[in-house]
């Protein structure tokens, strides 16, 4: 099975960080998101890209970074992730 676009991973990702209080590391989150895609299997899990990282890892942090970019998330500080207004104005529509 395909893993999931970054796209569709947005929406999980500000959810759990918003359930989380608002904040949290990028360990704690990676099964909450996934728990949001019952359609990834083991062998998605396994996957790696160029280089040995984890492709669905990698691909949770790109979704985070897009969020950045929108400015739902802030940028800082490091190793933590934190929701901003906008984000939750997202999460409420």
């Amino acid at each position: 099975m395909a893993l999931p676009i970054q796209k569709d991973i947005e929406l999980p990702l500000l959810l759990e960080i918003e359930a989380m209080g608002g904040e949290a590391r990028p360990q704690d989150l990676y099964p909450r998101v996934t728990a949001h895609f019952p359609q990834i299997t083991e062998a998605d899990l396994k996957e790696t890209i160029t280089g040995g990282m984890n492709k669905w890892t990698n691909r949770i942090q790109w979704a985070r970074q897009a969020l950045v970019s929108k400015g739902e998330l802030e940028r800082y500080p490091r190793g933590v992730w934190r929701i901003t207004e906008k984000g939750r104005e997202k999460i409420g529509e």
